[in-house]
């Protein structure tokens, strides 16, 4: 057995004997952490995680049963193989201990032979649960990757396969000239159509809509369902305007025929819309939106429409925004705004998130999607995003003077950010600067996992070096991305925070339950927390509670507020005569107030 990397915890409170086992184990190559009492072995154990525990079983102030009866209580720390040394041989003490979790009894005195058979047989076991836990988390993982990418009605890839395809596509022109359509297709009438339909029959419907579109498709052409009633294809067989068109028409004439399904016969309409790369945008958001806005254009006499440079008054638009954007910067016009994060247990207030705002001096206060896309294209989201953590730093020490307790912060680090260079050193500077960086467990820091998978190595790299500064990591939007489900063995993160359009009508829509109950179990299974998004009803509350989320956070418990507003909306959730936030709180233990 290769024992160099293995990690066991000697906790024994009798000198000689805790020091003759380090000298055994040692020797045969271990790593040993040892705690010479209950209370410091518990610690030690749920803060390094060893592969191994012996311990004794009659200690002061925690005895062995207390602290195997802790670690067997935390998920992080359950399943580490734990053995009892004991001079006592009582039938009822071994049997005690095995009914609390322990994995073995080796009595005292004891040989070095008979300490390392023991170890060696419970570290074997440990390691196959562990190759059985792997192909568990395997098999959920594809089934999660089906469930996510793809409609069960239709079989179509869905918006979250859009974004690899549509890079696959581009990289695989043959010359820059080339053009690549994007083309959304919304169908009319469908919804009216499906409420006089039964369920076989609107399965019917859809697979025909389906079979109609493909059967126009090239070969390097991708159909995807976007939306019930809204379908894009990335049409990559047609290479010029000319060719697009062509293609779009012969797909307006076969969806123009006649459908019939049972004892209806019926014509659905089709407005669509289309962009095209690198003419339109290089941006696949950007394209499309302008697919979209195109299509929003189109009606009965002309059923589709190309985006032109006609549209140009939205394209000022964004260059005015860009100069206010720098002036907001050098005027301060951002402000940081706080949502809680709410322990799906007890109800306590366990964190927040921080989110960026800018207060307009004419227009107001301006939302998130006018500004941060036109930051992000810019560069300008680096320095915004720094500004951000600046006065989370400020407003932690402020809540830190009023004896508030220590208050975990998420904050949003954009794709520029991630990328750049020395980002942990930045932090480090900035954590200094505010006399936190002793202390940087408040900082929790959300990246988009398209992010991360983007080249997953590098990613590593760079979480790495943020957890070393003892920063949590999260990952933003979860569900929304293409492939992460693989990676979340890889990547070293500590939170999963599932999408909101997977929570909303979490209880009377089974495929979203199925998908959120899966990636709760998952990410259990790989000792991460969950944080559920976007809750907005007590019914999702008591769903999510049932599946075993970690934290809740959404418009049920409070919009993302000012941190005035937050710091008393904070004191006022604590406090046990706040009966407008106790509403809120049916199915939380009477503790959380």
């Amino acid at each position: 057995m290769n024992t160099e990397n293995i990690i066991i915890l000697v906790i024994e409170d009798d000198e000689n004997i805790r020091e003759n086992i380090v000298e055994m184990l040692t020797d045969a190559g271990f790593q040993v952490l040892v705690a010479e009492n209950g209370v410091s072995g518990l610690r030690i154990a749920q803060e390094n995680h060893p592969n191994l525990i012996l311990c004794d079983i009659m200690m002061p102030q925690l005895d062995g049963y207390g602290v195997l009866l802790a670690l067997r209580q935390k998920p992080d720390t359950e399943l580490i193989p734990f053995i009892f040394l004991t001079a006592r041989a009582d039938r009822t003490d071994q049997r005690i201990g095995m009914q609390l979790g322990a994995d073995d009894y080796v009595t005292k005195p004891f040989s070095r032979a008979d300490l390392l058979e023991a170890i060696s047989t419970r570290l074997a076991k440990a390691n196959s649960q562990e190759g059985y836990s792997d192909v568990k988390v395997a098999r959920e993982r594809e089934k999660l990757e089906q469930m996510y990418h793809y409609d069960p009605d239709s079989g179509l890839p869905n918006r979250f396969l859009l974004r690899r395809k549509f890079n696959e596509t581009v990289a695989t022109r043959n010359s820059l000239a080339e053009l690549v359509g994007i083309l959304t297709l919304q169908i009319l009438q469908l919804r009216q159509v499906e409420m006089v339909l039964n369920p076989q029959e609107r399965q019917q419907l859809i697979l025909e809509l389906t079979r109609r579109l493909r059967s126009q498709l090239g070969e390097k052409d991708v159909l995807f369902l976007m939306d019930h009633d809204r379908y894009l294809i990335i049409a990559a067989v047609p290479k010029t305007r000319g060719e697009i068109q062509s293609f779009v028409e012969l797909i307006q004439e076969v969806m123009a025929q006649p459908i019939r399904i049972g004892t209806f016969r019926t014509r659905l309409s089709v407005q669509m819309g289309i962009s095209c790369f690198p003419e339109d945008d290089i941006r696949l958001e950007g394209l499309v939106e302008k697919a979209d806005l195109a299509a929003s254009l189109a009606s009965e006499d002309v059923t589709y429409e190309f985006y032109s440079s006609h549209h140009r008054e939205e394209n000022l638009e964004q260059l005015m925004m860009e100069d206010e954007l720098l002036q907001a910067l050098e005027d301060s016009w951002f402000r940081v705004f706080y949502q809680p994060k709410i322990d799906a247990n007890t109800g306590a207030i366990v964190g927040a998130e921080a989110l960026v705002r800018c207060q307009h001096p004419q227009k107001g206060l301006l939302p998130p999607a006018k500004f941060i896309p036109i930051a992000e294209a810019t560069g300008l989201m680096v320095p915004i995003g720094l500004k951000v953590l600046e006065q989370v730093c400020l407003d932690q020490k402020q809540w830190h003077k009023l004896s508030l307790p220590p208050l975990k912060i998420a904050v949003n680090l954009s794709p520029l950010q991630f990328r750049q260079a020395n980002l942990d050193q930045t932090i480090a500077q900035l954590l200094a600067t505010h006399e936190l960086l002793l202390s940087p467990n408040f900082l929790e820091l959300e990246v988009t996992e398209s992010c991360l998978i983007a080249n997953v190595p590098r990613a590593c790299e760079i979480l790495t070096s943020l957890k070393t500064l003892g920063i949590t990591i999260a990952i933003d939007d979860f569900g929304t991305g293409y492939s992460s489900l693989e990676y979340l063995q890889v990547l070293p993160v500590d939170v999963v925070k599932i999408d909101q359009c997977f929570v909303r009508d979490l209880e009377t829509n089974p495929r979203n339950a199925s998908i959120v109950k899966s990636v709760i179990q998952l990410c259990h299974e790989l000792n991460l927390q969950v944080v559920a998004e976007g809750v907005e009803t007590v019914a999702e509350v008591r769903f999510l509670q049932s599946l075993g989320c970690d934290q809740l956070q959404g418009y049920l418990f409070s919009r993302p507020v000012p941190e005035p507003q937050f710091y008393q909306f904070w004191l006022d959730w604590s406090a046990s005569d706040a009966p407008e936030l106790s509403q809120l709180l049916p199915v939380f233990a009477d503790e959380a107030g």
